[in-house]
């Protein structure tokens, strides 16, 4: 299909930025190309639309990461749509456990409002998955359906470009600033059934650390988001009036059960997601200032994920010291802004991480947390290795603070202080008037 063709020009017009960067795809350079596959409005039309325009094959390729899905009929859609080959990959454990557990060491959160950062995590483990399918089914073409105002184009070119510096990518929703509107005409004109309407045409991305809505009729910043744009948390005023506790169990760092019952990943996830959903936890709406510049409002529902924060934080607290807290604070920054502009795949990152595995090796025991009206605090927490007096002293560290050695300590330790203030003193005394 010519780039004149009237669905070319419906989707968006003329082709925005061509040839501005060396990776992109360009037409007539390519028979087969790999889909990163949701089944949403966008990933639907271009997997119907890039068959025609770029006269290529289309594979797709879904990634299971716990998002709520019937993964046969998506599979059953994408070659509806017209796809070769479809390919599915159930990636839950790992996403757990290489990137979700990754962010809790890091403490990984945003804002003012510290929400856990989700799609940040999902795209370098998709990104990998579909360069090893690339590579194994001779594909030189990854297509996404990010759009230029998204973190995912910066997030996804740049891990793909990272793990193989030979692949290409197509953007279609990008390089022809194709809107929402146009997406929406286009599948009623092609008949390709998609949940997205006019009145409710918002972004979900969904997996088992987050669910994060976008773009419809939250861009009104200045009214209320409606209930239908949250489906896992309820407001407060909807959650069970009894509070609850939880205990959550970590070894180094890691979560490893709940209420001294040793769960696996998912479990663990699921239940608190679950638990923390009724007690209205996780719900946020913010505005999230995006690495390519622009300023997004979001909803984030993420229940496990703020607790698991919140109790590994608490539990650091009481098992590291000052000096180690206040360069881990530095060091999480530096992590939470790598890993939301895509640098995942880096020395950097690695180094990073290497360093929390390191600091965080008595980051061993638990934190209970109280559930109620959309709060989680901690309430207890314990550890084998906890920094506190009474521990200290417990475990025959030693007998107590000789408290009589304090005036002495304080009178050497305050010198310069002391010292800094008398001079300003003088100084102003002696300066003429």
């Amino acid at each position: 299909m010519p780039f004149d063709h009237p669905d070319v020009l419906t989707l968006g017009g003329a082709r925005q930025g061509s040839g501005s960067a060396s990776y992109l795809a360009e037409p007539g350079t390519f028979t087969r190309c790999l889909m990163l596959f949701s089944g949403g409005l966008d990933t639907s039309v271009l997997a119907h639309w890039i068959r025609d325009a770029y006269d290529c094959e289309v594979f797709t390729f879904t990634l299971d990461i716990g998002q709520q899905e019937d993964f046969n009929a998506l599979e059953r859609k994408a070659y509806a749509l017209g796809a070769t080959r479809h390919f599915l990959v159930d990636a839950r454990q790992e996403f757990l456990e290489d990137f979700c557990w990754r962010a809790i060491k890091a403490n990984a959160t945003v804002g003012k409002y510290g929400h856990p950062i989700s799609s940040s995590l999902t795209r370098p483990l998709m990104v990998r998955h579909a360069i090893e399918i690339a590579a194994r089914e001779g594909i030189t073409v990854i297509a996404h359906g990010a759009s230029g105002k998204s973190n995912d184009s910066l997030r996804m070119d740049t891990a793909a470009l990272t793990l193989n510096p030979e692949i290409r990518i197509l953007a279609p929703v990008r390089e022809f600033s194709i809107t929402r509107e146009a997406e929406l005409e286009y599948v009623r004109r092609h008949g390709i059934s998609v949940t997205a309407t006019p009145e409710k045409s918002f972004s979900i991305d969904d997996n088992l650390w987050a669910r994060e809505t976008e773009a419809g009729l939250l861009l009104q910043t200045e009214i209320p988001a409606p209930d239908a744009a949250f489906s896992l948390v309820p407001p407060a005023d909807m959650t069970r009036a009894d509070p609850e506790t939880v205990q959550i169990d970590f070894v180094e760092g890691v979560p490893v059960g709940l209420n001294g019952e040793e769960l696996k990943p998912l479990q663990l996830v699921e239940t608190l997601n679950m638990l923390g959903a009724a007690h209205g936890v996780g719900r946020f709406d913010f505005m999230e200032d995006r690495g390519v510049g622009v300023k997004v409002r979001e909803l984030h529902e993420a229940p496990a994920a703020e607790i698991l924060l919140r109790a590994h934080l608490d539990l650091q607290e009481l098992t590291s010291t000052k000096e180690e807290l206040r360069f881990a604070r530095t060091a999480e920054l530096e992590w939470v802004e790598a890993a939301l502009h895509g640098y995942w795949y880096t020395p950097f990152v690695r180094a990073l991480n290497m360093y929390f595995d390191e600091s965080q090796k008595r980051l061993t025991g638990s934190a209970t947390v109280l559930l109620h009206r959309d709060k989680a605090t901690v309430v207890a927490r314990r550890s084998p290795y906890a920094l506190d007096l009474t521990n200290l002293v417990a475990q025959g560290f030693f007998p107590g603070v000789n408290e009589r050695a304090t005036a002495p300590f304080i009178e050497v330790a305050g010198l310069q202080r002391r010292a800094s203030q008398w001079m300003a003193s003088r100084a102003q005394q002696s300066t003429p008037s």
